[in-house]
């Protein structure tokens, strides 16, 4: 995988609000996320959320990332997508590679 680093950092960086950045970091890096996998140009994860467990997944191309959660939250990004960006960023090892 080409080096995503770069737009999923802009993704978490530029996303507004102070809050739900900071509630995405009570999941990162947390048993929260559970099956971590990296596929082509995908980072997915299932998300144990308040209401439930979410499949939950970044899509990179170039600088767009697209992002996906399954939770029912009204805010997009969510913190489950901000949670996956962020464990990725600094624990990248914990992801398992698909082929």
């Amino acid at each position: 995988m080409a080096n995503v680093a770069p737009a999923i950092r802009s993704l978490f960086d530029s996303t507004p609000g102070l809050e739900i950045r900071q509630r995405a970091e009570v999941y990162a890096c947390t048993d929260h996320l559970k099956a971590r996998v990296l596929l082509g140009d995908r980072i997915m994860a299932r998300a144990e959320g308040n209401h439930g467990v979410y499949n939950v997944s970044l899509t990179v191309r170039g600088d767009i990332v697209d992002a996906f959660c399954e939770c029912m939250s009204e805010k997009r990004p969510c913190k489950h997508v901000l949670a996956l960006a962020k464990t990725y960023l600094e624990e990248p090892e914990s992801f398992r590679l698909l082929s």
